[in-house]
């Protein structure tokens, strides 16, 4: 319920804030995807994400089209089971690249990501890896701030435990708001 609120809250202030710049006509254009632009990310999941609770990040515009970052995740889960509490944690480690195909209010990009994954659950503590791709957008209400969302399918390459060394399914869903400087 917190994350939904946190949603519905970022929505409100976003529509808000984008209801005066229905008609842009400022020099510097509908955002910050230029060549040089650094960026911070903060993604919350939507569900089925193996890769830690959430992921913040920083980003590099290499040119007006290509977006390098590397996001980190940590998720730490404390499981009571009357006589014993466990404490397991995640940490995540992924590069990750978009490359944008049109740009204005929203931009729809192409994804690409490599999950490093170290972890602690109790059992087989080895470290994993996968690759994912896949797709998303990013909507300026205001130049310097977005919000978007992506989606996608991901192949885990190295997995501990189960058995299964390689796996292909959906990767995380994913809300994302980014703040931009140049």
């Amino acid at each position: 319920m917190k994350r939904i609120g946190l949603v519905v809250a970022c929505m409100i202030a976003t529509m808000t804030a984008s209801v005066a710049r229905a008609q842009e006509a400022s020099a510097g254009g509908a955002n910050a995807l230029v060549a040089g632009a650094k960026s911070l990310s903060f993604a919350v999941p939507g569900g089925g994400n193996r890769y830690a609770n959430g992921a913040a990040g920083i980003w590099y515009m290499i040119s007006d089209d290509m977006n390098l970052g590397i996001n980190v995740g940590l998720g730490i889960d404390r499981l009571d089971t009357g006589a014993d509490t466990t404490t397991n944690w995640d940490i995540l480690l992924a590069p990750a690249m978009r490359y944008y195909m049109a740009k204005g209010v929203v931009n729809p990009y192409f994804l690409g990501q490599v999950n490093l994954r170290f972890h602690d659950t109790g059992g087989d503590n080895d470290p994993e890896l996968g690759i994912a791709g896949g797709i998303g957008a990013e909507w300026f209400p205001v130049r310097n701030f977005s919000i978007g969302g992506e989606a996608g399918v991901g192949i885990d390459i190295i997995r501990s435990g189960n058995g299964e060394p390689v796996r292909l399914g959906t990767f995380q869903s994913a809300l994302v708001a980014n703040i931009y400087w140049e």
